[in-house]
């Protein structure tokens, strides 16, 4: 019985959540066996408490739907309750009971369904029961990002509030996320946030397009603006984005969950959407991801596609619509971006601008976290496959703070085009050199195909420079009032490189505080052998300096020269869980590794009894 049977409906796919389009393709590219070990486990038809929270909190949700004409767009449904609570505006200024993004039970969202003036969806289909909407939650300053997709099933005319019925919910990796801060236009705090030191302007005044060198204006005044085809300035516009929004969907016969709309991002460099100079033809890279195949398995059945481009320096939207071609061709999409596995052609069909102001919300990218320059002073290997690199700064300015189980983001630039990735950190916040100065290390996996992984371990070298965004990610530990608790570090091959850093700073802080001596830490860590153990010996001498670990390795398939480096064969399953926390219900639990490690945990203790909202983990 899988935890919280109650919401599963008697039609749910346990097998199978995906519908044939997504199998495809899960197929073509090799994928689907790996997915399969894990994404049963993962989807499911509720909202856990920990994405009802993330959801509520979020200024707006991006929304997936089609119009009267079946056309897809993607908007923004923008949560006033949050922009209200956090602007310095005036009291007159304020709705007394402003639409929000609320959720009264797990299979339920309740979403504003008041659209801003001009919105493409803005037709007599938007917000009628029956509709499907796909859902994406997106904060940009921990670049975590959440799904959601269901069918509208109650519209309320009075607060103007449409219910949604819960038919998939799943997390995102944290891939590809800018970072962004936002305000209300309302703030008087940051009427001038874009002339300052906090923030700066996400799209710059001008842009080159075309062959001959010419510049075109972004920041002119716009008007509410629909089209066939994408203008000059639209053009320039996607061009210098980092940030789109995508909408797709398919809807077979008969009532199966798995059909419906989804709503969800592309990141990349400026300049990673290749437009058209007649404006007629949109190409995306798809770079990796969870290999879910959500957006491009519907493409394959239902080829309508939108594209939204938040122009909220503005308060505007960009929205696209028209038919879409999915490429597989792995050569074809790497020739034209390095690291790109596959490509998504649209041909536009209608084009809608919103007017300057049509939306309440304010966005730019916070100084904090502009790229600067890091040196690699040291490269060490930690085992037969994992190589860290420590990195310092290149100026007088001291590193970004961050929290333990942060992620880099980084920006290779290599011959063949620039590659973005994100790494996560493998020391503890306030690890320092001989000389006192603070460092970062980051810790990477050569993968076979990786593109970003092989150039960092055949051409980083001692005295390199990367560039680097301030660290950030929601995988962090919790703060607890009862310190009784016991803290369960658990992961797999390179997964260790966040936990690691989260050991390393409970070691420090039980070493100055008495209080916390007391609490138990569980070092839980699975590898294959002892050629793919990382940090082993770090590891050890971590447990030496602190009574309050235990730790316990698992080798899967362990060599003969391997005994004495491992407890015990196999792999880590709830079993050896319970057996090293037999209290298993107060305690706290981060976990990292493959899809498939994370999962079975995640099932197996909430069957256990573990209330979910103790489980942590980190998704790659």
């Amino acid at each position: 019985m899988l935890p919280n049977q109650e919401y599963y409906p008697d039609n749910w796919p346990y097998d199978m959540p995906f519908h044939p389009g997504e199998v495809a393709l899960q197929h073509e590219s090799g994928t689907h066996q790996s997915v399969m070990s894990y994404a049963p486990r993962v989807i499911r038809p509720y909202l856990p408490d920990e994405h009802t929270e993330f959801y509520q909190a979020q200024p707006f949700v991006v929304a997936a739907a089609r119009d009267d004409n079946n056309n897809m767009w993607a908007t923004l449904l923008v949560n006033h309750a949050v922009i209200a609570a956090t602007t310095a505006a005036t009291s007159h200024d304020r709705d007394e009971n402003p639409a929000k993004v609320d959720s009264p039970d797990p299979v339920t969202l309740e979403l504003p369904r008041q659209l801003v003036t001009g919105d493409a969806l803005d037709s007599p289909a938007w917000g009628q029961p029956g509709m499907d909407v796909g859902l994406l939650g997106i904060d940009f300053s921990s670049a975590r990002r959440n799904r959601v997709n269901g069918i509208l099933n109650a519209v309320s005319s009075i607060d103007n509030v449409m219910s949604m019925h819960v038919t998939q919910s799943f997390g995102n990796c944290p891939q590809y996320i800018p970072s962004r801060v936002w305000w209300s236009a309302n703030d008087k705090r940051n009427d001038n946030a874009n002339t300052n030191d906090n923030t700066s302007d996400a799209v710059t005044d001008t842009v080159t397009v075309g062959t001959d060198g010419s510049t075109v204006s972004t920041s002119t005044p716009v008007s509410s603006v629909r089209s066939d085809h994408l203008s000059v300035q639209q053009i320039a516009v996607l061009q210098q984005a980092d940030t789109i929004f995508v909408a797709t969907g398919y809807r077979g016969d008969g009532d199966d969950v798995r059909y419906g709309n989804d709503a969800s991002h592309r990141g990349g460099p400026a300049g990673f959407v290749k437009v058209s100079a007649d404006g007629k033809t949109i190409t995306l890279p798809e770079f990796k991801g969870n290999n879910h195949f959500n957006s491009l398995g519907n493409l394959v059945l239902d080829s309508h596609m939108g594209i939204t481009v938040a122009i909220l320096e503005r308060g505007s939207l960009l929205q696209v619509t028209g038919m879409a071609v999915v490429d597989m061709n792995t050569e074809r999409a790497s020739a034209l971006w390095p690291g790109a596995l596959r490509t998504v052609t649209l041909t536009v069909t209608q084009v809608n601008q919103l007017a300057d102001n049509a939306l309440p919300i304010r966005w730019g990218v916070p100084a904090s976290a502009r790229a600067r320059d890091l040196k690699v002073v040291a490269k060490v290997p930690e085992s037969a496959v994992v190589t860290s690199f420590y990195l310092e700064p290149t100026d007088e300015e001291d590193l970004w703070d961050f929290e333990a189980g942060n992620h880099l983001p980084i920006r290779l630039v290599t011959t063949a085009g620039d590659l973005q990735r994100t790494y996560s950190l493998s020391v503890a916040p306030s690890a320092s050199n001989a000389a006192g100065n603070r460092y970062y290390r980051i810790s990477v996996k050569r993968e076979p195909e990786g593109k970003a992984s092989s150039f960092l371990h055949d051409q980083i070298q001692v005295g390199n420079i990367i560039q680097a965004r301030k660290p950030a990610g929601d995988f962090v530990l919790q703060e607890r009032k009862d310190n009784s608790r016991a803290i369960v570090l658990l992961s797999t091959g390179v997964g260790v490189t966040p936990v690691l850093s989260m050991l390393q700073h409970l070691v420090q802080l039980s070493a100055s505080d008495k209080d916390r001596n007391s609490r138990k830490i569980v070092w839980l860590h699975g590898a294959r052998d002892g050629t793919l153990h990382a940090f082993r010996e770090e590891i050890d001498e971590l447990v030496k300096q602190s009574p309050s670990v235990e730790k316990h390795v698992v080798y899967s398939l362990p060599r003969e020269q391997d005994r004495g480096l491992y407890d015990s064969k196999g792999r880590i399953n709830t079993q050896l869980v319970q057996k090293l926390v037999p209290d298993l219900e107060n305690a706290d639990y981060y976990m990292c590794g493959p899809g498939a490690f994370m999962a079975s945990l995640e099932g197996g203790l909430e069957r256990l009894g573990v209330d979910s909202n103790y489980i942590h983990y980190e998704t790659f």
